[in-house]
C-alpha cells in the first residue's frame, strides 16, 4: 500500500494499522525542520562545496554539475554525510545568508530576492504622502543620484511635442523657475516673480541651437543692462577689424577697417570717420593732384607738411569726395618739388 503524503510539503501520513508509526512521524518532523523557517547558505553554487556542516541547505544554482547535477533550483542538504534534495513550490521563500536577503521562488521556478525583481507599485512616498497628481514624493534635506561605475544620465519623457518636460522650481509651492521643454522642443529657462507672470530669460532654438529671450540682446542698439551680448551685435577679437558697414547709421560690419592703393593707405571707423594718408612728391612747374585711396562721403578736411631740409610751405586746394589739390612752395612763392605727406579727415558715410 503507498504511503500518503500532505498535498503541500509531501509530508507522509501515518497509516492505518501501521507499523513503526514513529519512522513516519519523524520522517515528516525532518521535512518539517528543513522546510519551515527556511534559510540557506547560498544560491550561487553549482556544486557541493568542498566541505561542509550537517543541516547546511542551498538552493542549486542553474547548470548544477557534480552530485548536484539535475536539481537546478531545489533545495540541497546535508545531512548524514551526503546531500538529499527538496524540489519546493511557488511562494516558497528562503533566506539567502551570503546575501542577507529573502529569496522567492517565482512560478517559472526562478529564485530572484527583491533586487533582481522589479519593484512596481502605483505610489510611493518617502518621508511624505503621495497622491493622485504626485504619485511619488520624497521629503528631506538633499537627494543623490549617483553613477554605479560610470556616468549616470536621468532622464524626463514627454508623450508629444506640445507637451512639457521640464524642472519647476517653488517657494511656498509657488512657481519661480522652469527649465525644461515646455509646449514645443525648445530649451526653456523661465522665471516668475509671482507663479503667475513667466518670462522666458532664455530660448534655444532646436534647430539651429541659437539663443533668444528676455536675457539677449533684442537689437543691435539694445543697451538694456544686465542682458546677453549677441554676437552679431558685439564685438572681439573675430569682428573688430574687418569691413566696416553701416545700416541707417547702425553699425552692421567690423568696427575698424584699414586698406592701402596706389594712392596711399586708409582707415575707417564704425562711426563713419575716416582718415587717408600719402606721400607724393609735389610738381615743380603744376599743380599735384593727390586721388585718395577710397572716396569720402563728403568732402573731407586735408593737411600736407612738406619734407625738406630748407624752409617750404604747402597749401591745398577745395577738396573733392576722390581728390584735392597741393602745391609746395619757397619763401618766394616759387613751386619746388618736394616730398609731402598728407592726410586727410572725413566721412565715409
Amino acid at each position: 500500500m503507498p504511503i500518503e503524503t500532505s498535498p503541500i510539503l509531501a509530508l507522509p501520513y501515518i497509516q492505518a494499522a501501521q507499523a513503526q508509526k514513529h519512522v513516519t512521524h519523524n520522517e515528516a518532523i525532518r521535512l518539517l525542520d528543513i522546510a519551515v523557517q527556511l534559510v540557506v547558505q547560498s544560491r550561487s553554487l553549482t556544486a557541493p562545496p568542498t566541505s561542509d556542516v550537517e543541516g547546511h541547505r542551498y538552493i542549486v544554482a542553474t547548470n548544477a554539475t557534480g552530485g548536484w547535477a539535475g536539481h537546478d533550483g531545489e533545495i540541497a542538504i546535508y545531512e548524514g554525510g551526503a546531500y538529499w534534495f527538496i524540489a519546493p513550490l511557488p511562494g516558497w521563500r528562503a533566506y539567502v545568508m551570503d546575501e542577507a536577503e529573502m529569496a522567492v521562488l517565482n512560478p517559472s521556478n526562478l529564485w530572484g530576492t527583491a533586487r533582481d525583481l522589479p519593484l512596481e507599485i502605483e505610489r510611493l512616498g518617502v518621508n511624505a504622502t503621495p497622491d493622485a497628481n504626485n504619485q511619488m514624493i520624497l521629503s528631506g534635506a538633499s537627494t543623490l543620484f549617483t553613477h554605479d561605475g560610470a556616468g549616470h544620465r536621468l532622464t524626463l519623457n514627454k508623450a508629444t511635442e506640445g507637451d512639457t518636460a521640464s524642472f519647476l522650481f517653488q517657494t511656498g509651492y509657488g512657481g519661480r523657475a522652469e527649465v525644461g521643454t515646455t509646449g514645443n522642443d525648445d530649451l526653456t529657462i523661465k522665471v516668475s516673480a509671482d507663479g503667475s507672470i513667466w518670462v522666458d530669460a532664455l530660448r534655444v532654438d532646436g534647430d539651429s541651437g541659437h539663443v533668444t529671450g528676455a536675457a539677449v540682446m533684442a537689437s543691435a542698439t539694445d543697451t538694456t543692462a544686465g542682458r546677453l551680448m549677441r554676437a552679431d551685435y558685439g564685438y572681439g577679437p573675430g569682428n573688430l577689424v574687418g569691413s566696416v558697414a553701416e545700416a541707417a547709421g547702425v553699425p552692421t560690419g567690423a568696427v575698424i577697417e584699414t586698406g592701402s592703393t596706389a594712392n596711399g593707405s586708409y582707415t575707417r571707423f564704425a562711426d563713419g570717420t575716416q582718415i587717408c594718408a600719402q606721400a607724393l612728391t609735389t610738381s615743380s612747374t603744376s599743380v599735384t593732384t593727390w586721388s585718395f585711396p577710397i572716396a569720402f562721403s563728403t568732402p573731407p578736411s586735408c593737411v600736407a607738411s612738406a619734407q625738406a631740409s630748407v624752409p617750404r610751405f604747402t597749401t591745398t586746394g577745395a577738396s573733392s569726395t576722390t581728390q584735392t589739390d597741393v602745391d609746395c612752395w619757397d619763401t618766394t612763392g616759387t613751386r619746388q618739388a618736394e616730398t609731402v605727406h598728407l592726410i586727410a579727415f572725413g566721412r565715409w558715410f
